[in-house]
């Protein structure tokens, strides 16, 4: 009996060990998939991805990789050094010259203002897909310091420059809430990738110049992808990898730290990023391709009409500002008589070029701005043989309003940007 019981005892345990190794393979199966086999591939939940065979792996983009993928290859890291100091910023290639396949490339004044002062400084740039700058020459060939734009070109052959060309987007398409993105080069750690949200689609900002005692006037689009020293140049672009703004700023704030003796020190303000609307940067950069002759173009001569008699574009922002008329429409009110278009104090803005003021925004929660003059100013001329910049006022004489359509001096030089279409079409896609 004895030798049975340990007989027995002895099968059981075999019997538990087979039990339990069995369920080891089912909870481990083979991972390798049967060649032969209809089943269909395991699949990333998350769809960003898929392995087809871990011994031949087969990758694939999530959509917006693709799209950043795209803008990366658009992008350009940019290094300034001259026998005093060296900075770094960014930027993005937006056409190429025709003969000879050299990117076209858009930045911010202040990242290459150095070259500008001192012709001895060097620029040199860096594909973001590229791992190291190329030596050949960089020429600054337009620029707007008030408006901090400026138009480089890279004396370098590029193989696939149609592939690296970035689309601009339409800066009057933007909307609170909308998700973008920005990419720079971080502080000269390498290109990166930010991510935001619009907050306010056309903000106006003043910059006090202390060295000229100057205040500059522009709108700008606040944003929340953070902007770190070096990002200055690099592209704001949307969903769809448009260039919507030209990052440029960030908000700062003093801090004080309850010392009397310590003024304080000037911190960026998290979520309180700014870009150049790309409207205007693109009006900038195509006067600039239309009038480069080996020399580089100050573009700020299209806004500086004759600043001796005050006729200035920049004088809009100042003398223009945005109010109600009697029926509370939105509407823009000049307070100070601008001559060089034809404006009188008092007068009520309803239309430009035909196009109501409250049209001129894809949000319908914007407020009109006179924006839309400066950004045109570089496409009109006193010059230009085109059709005549029209503003439409109500005006009031001898105590009566009555509408009237202003055709001022100033003439289409340049062809008006695609962007303009969306306007006369609605908003229409």
């Amino acid at each position: 009996m004895k030798k049975i019981s340990k007989l027995s005892i002895i099968s059981l345990l075999l019997i538990i060990c087979l039990v339990f190794l069995s369920a080891c393979l089912n909870a481990f199966p083979n991972s390798d998939p049967d060649p032969d086999s209809n089943e269909p591939v395991p699949t990333n939940p998350s769809g960003d991805y898929y392995i087809k065979d871990p011994e031949d792996q087969d990758y694939s983009y999530s959509a917006f990789g693709q799209v950043v993928n795209r803008v990366i290859k658009g992008c350009v890291e940019i290094k300034v050094t001259s026998s005093f100091s060296s900075s770094q910023g960014s930027g993005f290639i937006i056409g190429k010259d025709n003969n000879q396949d050299y990117p076209i490339i858009i930045t911010n004044y202040h990242v290459v203002n150095q070259k500008i002062s001192s012709p001895s400084a060097a620029i040199q740039i860096k594909l973001g897909d590229k791992a190291s700058y190329f030596n050949n020459n960089v020429k600054v060939i337009g620029y707007d310091a008030d408006m901090d734009i400026a138009v480089l070109i890279l004396e370098k052959s590029i193989q696939d420059i149609d592939d690296r060309i970035l689309t601009w987007g339409n800066s009057r398409a933007v909307y609170k809430g909308q998700e973008v993105f920005a990419i720079g080069n971080s502080l000269g750690y390498g290109t990166s990738l930010t991510q935001g949200v619009v907050s306010i689609t056309e903000e106006k900002l003043e910059i006090s110049d202390e060295d000229t005692n100057k205040t500059i006037k522009k709108y700008v689009i606040r944003h929340s992808a953070a902007i770190i020293s070096g990002n200055s140049g690099g592209p704001l672009f949307n969903l769809k990898g448009e260039v919507i703004g030209v990052n440029s700023y960030g908000y700062l704030g003093k801090v004080i730290d309850g010392n009397k003796n310590h003024t304080g020190d000037y911190y960026s303000l998290t979520n309180m990023c700014l870009a150049i609307p790309s409207n205007l940067a693109r009006a900038i950069c195509d006067y600039v391709l239309d009038n480069y002759q080996n020399t580089a173009v100050d573009a700020s001569t299209a806004r500086k009409v004759n600043e001796t008699l005050g006729k200035n574009f920049i004088n809009c922002l100042e003398n223009i500002e945005a109010s109600l008329d009697s029926q509370d429409n939105n509407v823009l009110r000049v307070n100070n008589k601008l001559d060089f278009l034809g404006l009188q104090t008092g007068d009520l803005i309803i239309k430009i070029n035909g196009w109501e003021l409250n049209n001129l925004f894809f949000d319908s929660t914007q407020i009109c701005t006179p924006s839309i003059l400066l950004e045109l100013c570089y496409y009109y001329s006193t010059g230009g043989s085109g059709d005549a910049l029209t503003i439409t006022v109500k005006r009031k004489t001898s105590g009566e309003t009555a509408i009237e359509e202003i055709n001022t001096d100033y003439r289409l030089k340049l062809n008006l940007p695609d962007w303009l279409d969306d306007i006369q079409n609605g908003w229409i896609d």
